[in-house]
């Protein structure tokens, strides 16, 4: 009988912070959390053990740990690594990094942008492509002015983002869609890096946040 392999993801970079809990590659439980603020760091680690209690699950049960790098919120985004580390560390299990923009991946066959709010700084964004048998996205995400960002997307066909209300008082695109996190890609994608030994054994992760800006 093959073994469950059970995995905690968490992303903590924007205002939503959620956690999702999976099996293999299906997504099985998700909670966003709605704390934040100054205690965020240690009310995190409680949201994960009762998440892991109503699904009749143990931090000794899972195989690995993913953590959204950002970008996003400084102090989010480090939370959710910090918090994704020290679990990496005293569970021994691999640490798996995805960019956070990730998570919003498009359900629809096609290329599409995923843009978040950089607030007044402008946006970031990375570029995807669905296809009927996966989902790609360009290697990292890029940072955009408000004026570039129009000029480079004005043409685009599809353009999702999770801060819509924000994203449409500054973009007039008809094609600007509200998006949900895709908690299935989410899995697929760290299920597959894990099998692949895409991940750390050091249990660090580099914040995108913090790597140089690309403007484009």
């Amino acid at each position: 009988m093959s073994k469950n392999i059970y995995a905690l993801i968490i992303d903590t970079s924007s205002e939503k912070p959620f956690l999702i809990l999976t099996e293999k590659h299906l997504p099985i439980a998700y909670k966003e959390l709605t704390s934040k603020g100054k205690n965020f760091t240690f009310q995190l680690l409680p949201e994960i053990k009762n998440l892991l209690k109503e699904e009749k699950c143990s931090l000794k049960a899972l195989s690995y740990i993913a953590v959204g790098i950002g970008p996003g919120s400084y102090t989010g985004t480090r939370t959710g690594a910090c918090v994704a580390s020290g679990l990496s560390y005293g569970l021994k299990l691999p640490l798996i990094s995805f960019y956070s923009l990730q998570s919003y991946a498009s359900k629809m066959i096609g290329k599409f942008h995923v843009i978040t709010s950089a607030r007044s700084r402008g946006i970031y964004l990375i570029e995807g492509k669905k296809t009927h048998a996966d989902t790609f996205f360009k290697k990292k995400p890029f940072f955009f002015t408000h004026i570039l960002a129009k000029k480079y997307l004005e043409k685009m066909p599809r353009i999702i983002t999770p801060h819509f209300e924000e994203m449409k008082k500054i973009f007039t695109f008809t094609t600007l869609e509200k998006a949900k996190v895709n908690t299935l890609y989410l899995s697929e994608h760290c299920y597959n890096k894990y099998l692949k030994g895409d991940f750390s054994l050091d249990h660090k992760v580099e914040i995108a946040y913090l790597q140089e800006a690309n403007i484009t």
